[in-house]
Order: structure tokens, then sequence, then C-alpha cells
């Protein structure tokens, strides 16, 4: 054990940083100038991992968090920090992801959109194991039994209560289960074998297994901005709405007076983004390489008879060259990976003069933008909090064409 050991600052996942030996350290649950008694967890040759055996001095930053398996579980990182101190985490982290692999080295971020309200997720992926529901254990195959977890909506909870009390007195043969939960309604999706009696004590909830609808519906619906989206079981759809309503605000406000003609919305899901845009562009092109999603997305603009959005499945990187006609907006909201650089070296081809990126990763995202540089300049950054209690941060990019 190390004794009276300072925390001089926090990684881009919350973690505390400490040196050990002269060995740069991480140590979990720990803050910025605690002082701690630690031990070491994890040596590899250029760090350490670390854990808190006794806290000497706690940040006035840090809060109690009422969750049984926030120590293990791994789904919240820095539920510990109060909320104005994640937020505070959150820009400074992309503020110097951006200055350590931009160009823009005094870029600061423009405004950051936070929510401090728990239940907030309405999706959730649970496994079973020995007949017991809940989420691996951090870095593990262990399982966590869970009987109600802080970010999750109640009406998934109200789930997972149900199929815990089907347990207790019944077996099982399934390894995974996704709830998805909207407005009044819930869809449980299984990989496995239920009986009748399980889809009775589920009571009435759309049940799909084996990608077969079982019960009620395979989809349910959500209204979003006044658009009506209909979300199937394999369907993209973000997990905080009253948080994806700010951040789709954002892109709205950008565009609606700015009268873009042609718009290529990449990696457009089921086409939430160009459906909520369609009233102040004249013409939207959405490409998806998942068919589940261009089918919802396809489906979505039938229920929102919208005339001016068309949708192409297919990979991006092979489906943006057969565009057609002068595109002058390009909106890409890829996953954590980021850009393909063939999709890279299509869109600064094409010269669209304003590219908007919405991002979920500041590493990715900051690659990106370096490899726009030489064509597109970054006018602005906003951050949405999508994800309260962990170290993820959405972001929206404004890059508009050098001159």
């Amino acid at each position: 054990m190390y004794q009276n050991i300072t925390i001089v600052g926090l990684d881009d996942f919350g973690r505390g940083i400490c040196f050990i030996n002269n060995k740069i350290t991480f140590v979990e649950n720990a803050m910025d100038k605690e002082v701690v008694d630690v031990e070491i967890t994890c040596s590899k040759r250029k760090f350490n991992e670390a854990k808190v055996v006794k806290y000497k001095k706690q940040s006035p930053n840090r809060k109690n968090y009422a969750c049984p398996y926030y120590s293990v579980c791994g789904g919240c990182h820095i539920a510990h920090f109060t909320y104005e101190k994640q937020l505070e985490f959150k820009k400074k982290k992309v503020e110097e992801i951006l200055h350590r692999y931009t160009p823009y080295q005094d870029m600061k971020i423009h405004s950051i959109l936070g929510s401090e309200e728990l239940y907030y997720r309405n999706k959730v992926t649970l496994h079973v194991w020995n007949n017991k529901l809940g989420f691996y254990k951090k870095g593990t195959n262990e399982l966590i039994e869970i009987e109600n977890c802080l970010l999750l909506d109640p009406k998934i909870n109200a789930v997972i209560h149900k199929i815990n009390a089907y347990l207790k007195k019944n077996k099982l043969d399934i390894k995974e289960i996704v709830i998805r939960s909207l407005e009044e309604q819930v869809l449980l999706i299984i990989n496995g074998k239920i009986t009748q009696d399980f889809i009775n004590c589920m009571g009435n909830i759309n049940i799909v297994v084996n990608k077969k609808m079982v019960f009620n519906q395979d989809y349910i619906v959500d209204e979003l901005l006044g658009n009506t989206f209909l979300i199937k079981r394999n369907s993209f759809y973000q997990v905080n709405k009253k948080q994806v309503a700010r951040l789709y605000g954002l892109i709205i406000e950008f565009i609606k007076d700015r009268h873009y003609q042609n718009v290529l919305d990449l990696y457009c899901g089921t086409g939430t983004i160009g459906i909520c845009i369609c009233p102040y562009v004249k013409h939207v092109i959405g490409i998806e390489k998942e068919s589940s999603s261009i089918e919802s997305a396809k489906e979505n603009q039938r229920l929102n008879h919208l005339s001016n959005i068309e949708f192409i499945e297919g990979k991006v990187e092979e489906k943006i060259d057969m565009i057609q006609g002068k595109i002058d907006l390009i909106i890409v909201d890829p996953s954590r990976s980021g850009l393909n650089r063939h999709a890279i070296s299509s869109i600064k081809a094409i010269q669209p003069k304003d590219i908007l990126y919405v991002s979920c990763d500041p590493m990715t995202l900051a690659r990106d933008i370096n490899l726009l540089s030489d064509s597109y300049e970054l006018k602005k950054i906003d951050l949405v909090d999508m994800f309260m209690n962990t170290y993820h941060i959405e972001s929206v990019c404004v890059l508009s064409k050098l001159k």
C-alpha cells in the first residue's frame, strides 16, 4: 500500500492521476486534489492501475451515489462527481483533446447542455446466467444481479422486477434480453426460449423472441420535435430523449435560416436528423448500412408525409460517390469509430459549404477534424450531455469550407 498520495489530475475516463515511483498511476474513484492511500491492482510497463484503500482528504466536488452496484458494474464512471464537476470535466476533456490533436489550440466549447436527471436511458441490454439477470462486472464475464438501475427509465426497471420475480420460481433458457421504452410503450427483445407463462407475467408489453414478434407489436413509436418515429428491435435511436431533442435543436438552429438546398445525411440511422430538418431545407438524402434502420427510416418518412427526403441503404464509403448534383451541407453522425478515410476524401471532393459533425467520441472527432483541416475550418463546437454519470459526451461541430 502507498500512503498519502496526492491526485494531481483526471484522465479521459474520469480516473484520478498520480505518480508512484515516478510511474503514472490511474486510480479508480479518486478525484483531483484528493489525498489517498492506494493499492496497486495492475502494473504495466508504462503505467499502474490502483484502487483507493483510504481517503485522507476528499474533494468538495465529491458526492455520494446511492447505487449498490456502482463500484462493480461499470455502467457509471463519474457518478461520484457533483453534476457541476461532471460538466466541467467533460468540457475540459474535449477542449484538451482538440488542443492536443487538432490545429485549434485555442478552441473553446461554445456551450454545454446538461441535465442532472436520473432514469434517462430508454434502452438496456441485460444478460442471464445461472437463471439470474443483470450486467457483467466491469472487465469480466461475472454477472452482477440487478434489481433497479438509476440510469434506466422506470418502465424498464418495472420489467426487470417482473423478470426477476419470474426467475425466482422458474427457469429461462435465454442469455440476453434487450428492453426499450418510449412514451408509455415497452419493447422486450429476447434471444432464446420462453413460455406462454412468461409472456403472461410480463403484462401488456411488446415482445419479440428470436427476431419474431410473439406478443402485440415488434416496434414502438415515439414523438420527437413534432415528428413520429417508429423504432424496431435493432433500429438505432438515441437513449436519452430529452437531451436528443436539445441536440437536434442545435442542428435546426444552425440550419433554419441558411436556405440549404441539398443536404447529405451520412450514417442516418432511422432518419431522425434528416426528418427533423426537412422543413428547413429543399431536399435530404440519408445513407445508412443497417437494413433494419433503413426500413424504419422509410416508414418514418411515410408516417410524417415527407416528399423531400430519400434513403439509400449501404455503407457510406461505398454509396457516397454515387451522389449526383450539388450538395451544400453534409451532416455526419458516425459510430464511435468516426469517419472512414474514404468517406473523408469523398466529402472533400463533394465540397459542401458546411459540415455538421455529430460525435459521441472526442478522440475520433479530433482525428477527423484534423484530417479535414486542409479543406474545412472548425467554427464552433457545442456539447450535449446525453450520458450523465458516465465519461461519455455528445458534441455538435460546425465546420465551414476554407475560402
